[in-house]
This record gives C-alpha cells, structure tokens and sequence, in this order.
C-alpha cells in the first residue's frame, strides 16, 4: 500500500509522541506499536516495557501503570492525537534490565 501524506505525517507524530514518552520516564524502557492506518487512532496498539530496579520486586503496579499511562497520553496528545480510551490500546511487559 503507498502511504498517503496523511499517513506519513501520522506516522511521524507517533515516533515524536513514543520517544517524548520514553524520554520523560525513568520506568519506560522501550514501546512498540503497530497499526491499521484504516482505522486509526483506535487501531494502534503499543507494548510498553518497564523498568524494574529489583529483580526480586517484579510485579507491575498499578500506580507505575497509572503514571505511564498518563505520560503516553499526554505525549500523543502534544502530537494532536486523541484516543477514546488509551488503556485498550496500551500492553505491559516487564524487564529487570538497565534501560
């Protein structure tokens, strides 16, 4: 499929608001995504990684969930993308590793 200018630019917002997110954590470690440009926003699915500093503490808290939540929000908000509801779009993994 040829991408459209739209499509490009949508693209290009997603990048700037993932790396202003993972910038702006300490937890948020990397995040991945796909899409279906036909229907886009609700069709975007991120994983998030996150970063736990004990290994013998892994568990995903709901306040570290809350609070990346929030970030990733805001990030794609600054880039003029609005979600219905980003929690269905948002998946966590976990990892002890230096980010």
């Amino acid at each position: 499929m040829k991408n459209s200018r739209a499509t490009l630019k949508f693209s290009l917002n997603i990048r700037k608001a993932i790396a202003s997110a993972s910038n702006e954590s300490e937890i948020l470690k990397d995040i991945n995504y796909t899409v279906d440009w036909s229907n886009f926003p609700n069709s975007l699915k991120m994983q998030c990684l996150i970063y736990q500093k004990q290994p013998e503490n892994i568990e995903l808290t709901e306040e570290n969930k809350a609070k990346s939540i929030k970030i990733i929000q805001l990030s794609f908000l600054k880039q003029g993308i609005k979600f219905r509801d980003i929690r269905k779009n948002i998946e966590f993994d976990l990892t002890t590793d230096n980010p």
